[in-house]
């Protein structure tokens, strides 16, 4: 169970027209971009409080407007991921990152 989805129970979270390529659940556009969301901007789209659907589908829809290509659904799940970590939301999260320091100061 993952944020209230049991795996394999919403048809929604598979592939267009199919399973995903494993049986890994961050292979799905869905799971995918949620789990962009909880990690870079600390927020649970799906939460009835503060939802942001609109968001989520928009993402997922960059990602599932490749079908079954694979080098487009790898393509578009980099910039995506891009996308977030770019996102002024994110940057202006971390004070590193918003002041200009190196990202790998972070690491350290």
């Amino acid at each position: 169970m993952t944020h209230g989805v049991r795996r394999g129970s919403d048809p929604s979270l598979q592939c267009p027209g199919g399973p995903p390529p494993s049986n890994s659940l961050i292979d799905t556009s869905k799971y995918f971009v949620w789990r962009h969301y909880t990690d870079f901007l600390n927020r649970d789209p799906l939460d009835p409080n503060t939802p942001d659907l609109a968001g989520l589908d928009y993402w997922r829809g960059e990602i599932t407007q490749c079908g079954f290509d694979f080098e487009c659904i790898d393509r578009k799940r980099v910039d995506v991921a891009r996308a977030f970590f770019y996102s002024d939301q994110f940057i202006n999260s971390v004070p590193q990152l918003a002041n200009g320091q190196p990202v790998h100061t972070l690491l350290q």
